[in-house]
C-alpha cells in the first residue's frame, strides 16, 4: 500500500488513465538495470529515481566515489528508490544506452544476461535509434531491426 507521502509525491502519475496506485506499487517494486557509459545514462537516472523506479541498479564505466556521489544525490531526489552499482541476477527491465560500438557490445552482453526482462535499448551514434521490447521474444534476433544488430547472433530458436 502507498504510504499519504506517496499518494501525494506520486499523484501526477497515479491520476494518469491506465496508471493508477497499483501501477505505482508495482514501479516502487521494480528492478532496473541501467547500462551504458555513464555519460550517457546520467541523464536518464534523475527521471527513473523520480518518478519511483524502485530498485536502480547501473551498469556502467563508473568507479566507487562516483557511485557514492550518484547515490547521493539520488537519495536527495526520492527517499523511495534505492540506487546500486551492482548487477544481480533478475531485474524487470535493462535500460541500456550505447554511443559507440564498443559500448553496444558490452550492453548486448548485458542484455542477453537479463534476457528475459523487458529491455529498451537506445543507440546514440550515427542514427539515434530507440527498440522496445515489452517482454522476452523467440530470440533478440526476431525483432527486426538493424538497431538489435550487437544483439543478434545466429538463433537456434526454429520459425
Amino acid at each position: 500500500m502507498l504510504t499519504t507521502r506517496q499518494i501525494e509525491r506520486y499523484s501526477r502519475q497515479i491520476i494518469t488513465l491506465g496508471f493508477g496506485s497499483t501501477a505505482q506499487e508495482r514501479m516502487l517494486a521494480a528492478d532496473v538495470v541501467v547500462a551504458g557509459k555513464l555519460d550517457d545514462v546520467d541523464p536518464v537516472l534523475p527521471y527513473l529515481v523520480g518518478a519511483g523506479a524502485g530498485r536502480v541498479r547501473l551498469d556502467s564505466n563508473s568507479n566507487e566515489p562516483t557511485i557514492a556521489s550518484l547515490q547521493s544525490r539520488f537519495k536527495d531526489l526520492n527517499p523511495d528508490v534505492e540506487f546500486a552499482n551492482q548487477a544481480g541476477d533478475g531485474c524487470d527491465l535493462v535500460l541500456a544506452i550505447a554511443s559507440d560500438e564498443t559500448t553496444a557490445q558490452r550492453v548486448a552482453d548485458l542484455a542477453k544476461r537479463y534476457y528475459a526482462a523487458a529491455l529498451i535499448y537506445a543507440r546514440l551514434d550515427a542514427i539515434s535509434a530507440i527498440a522496445v521490447i515489452p517482454s522476452r521474444p523467440p530470440c533478440l534476433g526476431c525483432a527486426d531491426s538493424e538497431l538489435m544488430a550487437p544483439l543478434t547472433r545466429p538463433c537456434s530458436t526454429p520459425g
